[in-house]
């Protein structure tokens, strides 16, 4: 009988790393203890280790991951025997795998165009999270023009937000926030900042003023400005080719941009190209996703000069030490000012192009399954989930068995009780009504 959960994968990195050590950071000292501190964003951890309830098995590149339970897990073994993780970069082929039943959940929001085909699959269920974290661009600051501030500032002018969010999310997406951290997140959202249509309204005119202004001109009539000395520049965004949502607003970016002088390149790639790219840091603007957190902490992880997500490397003045700062301020209030006022200096600095944070669409099957957890801020394949997942059939049949434990223990029982003579030498005592009692719990842990 299959025991062995299905879970669509498309970035192939991103969910076994929680699943293996549910976000609990402790490591192996033998694998970790002679990293470089300087490299470890970029240490190949190929056979990981972790402390959670699934245990790393295979690996088999652009194909799929597998996991097992783990026995020793401190609040006991998942009733889930396996974890196989395929890797489906095209939305299409994802779906179709789903249709089949040759996934069981999907990591990744479905295409909201095929929300009613989902809708008519049997034992099919639709879960709506809208992210914590984002659909944004980074600048790379160590690079003319994205260092200016201007600039940053004119590609924002550069963009439709509103359009974004109707038109390419259809309407499942907020307006991306100018402070990173979105409306959602209550606790720490500065409620006064202006929208980004409100501060940066979509405005070509303007957005080319403000390249004047930097010196980014057409100098020589060919109708593509040039560097204040006279040379030629062609600009590239990048951007993954397995997000048609982001290829699509990726495009309109480049498209407006070349309106107004720009010479731009616009390239999606595949995700290992991609996430090579962002790593090394040869790129102008590549647009990527994620990076959320429940705690306002995740502004210095995107921000502060040595912040591990800086991937723009963009050094604002007097930046860092409100970071540093809101990270040690326990008083609650007190950490909220800071980080309201964070969020003012990212405003007027733009370091990303924060476009949407995104609703995702979640498709999950109970054909096979019970016990999903659901959750406004997790999709169904959380860790909840995954210690709580039983397989149907399984139970159904340790159901039926335990169901005639009883009726064969009831039974002995009763004859038994009219022929007592037979007891005297048996071990039909107190210690085997224990043993059957347990029975029952014994078989339902191993579901």
């Amino acid at each position: 009988m299959r025991n062995t959960v299905k879970i669509y994968l498309k970035e192939p990195y991103a969910p076994f790393l929680y699943m293996i050590a549910s976000s609990i950071y402790i490591v192996p000292k033998h694998l970790w203890e002679n990293v470089d501190k300087n490299s470890i964003l970029q240490y190949k951890n190929e056979k990981p280790i972790g402390s959670g309830p699934f245990i790393f098995v295979e690996h088999k590149p652009q194909q799929y991951y597998k996991l097992k339970a783990n026995p020793n897990y401190h609040l006991g073994r998942p009733l889930i025997d396996e974890i196989v993780m395929p890797i489906i970069s095209n939305p299409d082929a994802m779906l179709m795998a789903f249709k089949k039943g040759e996934v069981d959940v999907m990591t990744w929001s479905i295409p909201y165009s095929s929300i009613p085909q989902v809708e008519k699959i049997p034992d099919a269920h639709l879960h709506a999270v809208t992210e914590f974290g984002a659909r944004f661009m980074y600048f790379n600051c160590q690079r003319w023009p994205m260092s200016e501030v201007k600039f940053r500032q004119a590609v924002h002018h550069a963009i439709n937000q509103t359009e974004v969010v109707k038109v390419v999310y259809q309407g499942h997406a907020l307006p991306g926030s100018l402070g990173r951290i979105p409306p959602t997140l209550k606790e720490w959202y500065n409620p006064n900042l202006p929208s980004k249509e409100e501060k940066y309204p979509f405005n070509l005119q303007k957005a080319a003023q403000l390249l004047d202004e930097i010196g980014f001109k057409d100098v020589d009539g060919d109708g593509w400005r040039e560097t204040p000395d006279g040379s030629d520049i062609t600009l590239t965004i990048y951007s993954p080719s397995y997000d048609p949502l982001r290829v699509r607003w990726g495009q309109m970016i480049a498209e407006n941009l070349k309106k107004i002088g720009v010479n731009v390149k616009y390239q999606p790639l595949e995700w290992t190209t991609l996430s090579n790219y962002l790593d090394s840091g040869n790129f102008d603007m590549l647009i990527i996703g994620g990076i959320g957190s429940l705690d306002p902490d995740i502004l210095r992880m995107l921000f502060h000069s040595q912040g591990g997500w800086n991937e723009g490397h963009c050094v604002i003045p007097g930046l860092d030490e409100l970071l540093d700062k809101q990270r040690y301020t326990v008083d609650y209030e007190k950490r909220k000012k800071i980080v309201y006022k964070i969020q003012e200096i990212l405003t007027e600095n733009v370091p990303l192009l924060n476009m949407v944070h995104q609703q995702f669409i979640f498709a999950y099957s109970t054909k096979n399954w019970e016990g999903w957890v659901l959750s406004d801020i997790m999709g169904p394949d959380n860790w909840f989930s995954l210690m709580n997942l039983y397989n149907k059939e399984i139970n159904k049949q340790q159901s039926i068995q335990t169901s005639e434990v009883k009726q064969s223990v009831s039974s002995s029982t009763s004859t038994k009780s009219q022929t007592p003579s037979e007891s005297k030498g048996g071990i039909c005592g107190p210690a085997s009504l224990i043993g059957l009692a347990l029975l029952p719990i014994i078989l339902r842990k191993r579901k």
